[in-house]
């Protein structure tokens, strides 16, 4: 018997029994769709972190209080949390020359209050060069100037998500909040950075640095000191300097003793996209094991087939076939599943990804790659899956499957 009568005689078998073999398929279509949308959730999510954390700047380096590290997933350890100055940061702009722009930040939760509306918020004392470093733009108003740093005056910026708390679709500008009981006049409300902006940028209400020591929270305590370097290639020699700089203040001898933390944008990056690549392979190894189910009913199916089909496995081999010929065609169904499986699979998880990405408003990225190694891992379940009951009927003795009822 040639091939071409071998897939004719298997599509033929798949053919009249659609009910069964769409039941078969089904364990692989759910398969391929869940691995390529939980890949694209993860690309998605890897993505829009890539992209708000560059939307801060391109050369921007943090100082934060405390020695931090990051060991591994639940290993994130801080010592000696209020550990910085605004005197650091006045001593860092004078002596580096590789630091363009600096800004110290103060900051704590604070209860924000305009007419009947209350909510708890984080409010951050900030000088303008703040928003210059974070790329932060106004969508209506305008930002703090030195002269409101220099006056210790009243006012406040706030962030998208403030403004919609407190106001909805009311332009805020020119009207009074109150921030610990205290009226703060609103100059400002910044464009939006969304829900992975660094510092929630769309979370916080930002006052004046000047006020924000005195008036709001009475110490010189910063909670960050953002910095813009002069060129990123003089990123890593900025860090270094830094660092040496931060412990001839602090006198600090060796380093295991920081009592400070500098990160750069790359790094940051770079983590992130470990978190969410390690959450990728998690949520498509997790969509995986349904391919293995998949793969699994159609051995279980195709051994059922074989049982049925014995006589006719039987008269087969009595008319001419040969075992290869019985081994390739029931080889044939059990592929042709997977393939068909495989690419009602992928219909449903790219249309499965877009559904998630308008209806959660979650950003979704559906990667070549993903269909590839969905797909061809469909195939290979089903040649592998496939193997035993098309090895099972091609052993079959002629004469004991044509007296089998």
């Amino acid at each position: 018997m040639d091939i071409l009568e071998t897939f004719r005689v298997s599509f033929n078998s798949l053919r009249l029994n659609k009910m069964r073999s769409g039941l078969t398929m089904l364990g692989i279509i759910i398969g391929v769709g869940s691995v390529i949308a939980m890949i694209s959730l993860g690309a998605g999510a890897r993505t829009q972190v890539t992209k708000q954390i560059q939307s801060m700047g391109t050369n921007m380096v943090m100082l934060m209080p405390g020695k931090m590290s990051f060991r591994g997933p639940g290993h994130f350890g801080s010592t000696s949390a209020l550990s910085l100055t605004l005197d650091d940061a006045t001593y860092l702009k004078n002596r580096c020359n590789l630091i363009k722009e600096i800004a110290p930040q103060i900051s704590g939760s604070v209860i924000v209050k305009y007419k009947s509306k209350t909510l708890n918020a984080t409010v951050s004392g900030v000088p303008p060069a703040y928003f210059a470093i974070r790329e932060l733009k106004p969508a209506s108003g305008r930002l703090i100037y030195d002269k409101d740093n220099e006056g210790y005056r009243n006012v406040c910026v706030l962030g998208n998500n403030i403004k919609k708390d407190l106001f909805a679709d009311l332009d805020p500008v020119d009207m009074v909040i109150k921030l610990k009981n205290v009226n703060y006049r609103v100059i400002g409300v910044l464009e939006t950075k969304g829900e992975a902006s660094m510092g929630g940028q769309d979370d916080n209400v930002f006052i004046p640095l000047s006020t924000a020591q005195l008036r709001m929270f009475g110490t010189d305590k910063v909670r960050m000191i953002t910095m813009e370097i002069t060129s990123s290639k003089e990123i890593d020699n900025a860090i270094k300097e830094i660092e040496k700089l931060m412990r001839i203040k602090h006198k600090i001898s060796n380093p295991e003793d920081d009592d400070f933390t500098v990160r750069s944008q790359k790094e940051m990056q770079q983590l992130m996209e470990n978190v969410t690549g390690t959450l990728t392979l998690l949520l498509g190894g997790i969509a995986a094991i349904s391919l293995l189910v998949g793969g699994i009913g159609i051995m279980n199916i195709m051994l059922v087939t074989v049982t049925e089909r014995t006589r006719e496995i039987g008269v087969r081999k009595a008319i001419g076939a040969k075992r290869k010929d019985i081994l390739v065609q029931f080889l044939i169904e059990s592929i042709t599943l997977s393939i068909v499986g495989g690419m009602v699979g992928i219909l449903l998880g790219v249309g499965g990804s877009v559904a998630i990405s308008k209806i959660a408003k979650w950003t979704t990225t559906v990667t070549p790659i993903s269909i590839f190694i969905s797909f061809f891992f469909s195939i290979a379940v089903g040649l592998f899956f496939g193997i035993y009951p098309a090895n099972k009927a091609s052993k079959l003795n002629p004469i004991e499957a044509l007296r089998y009822e």
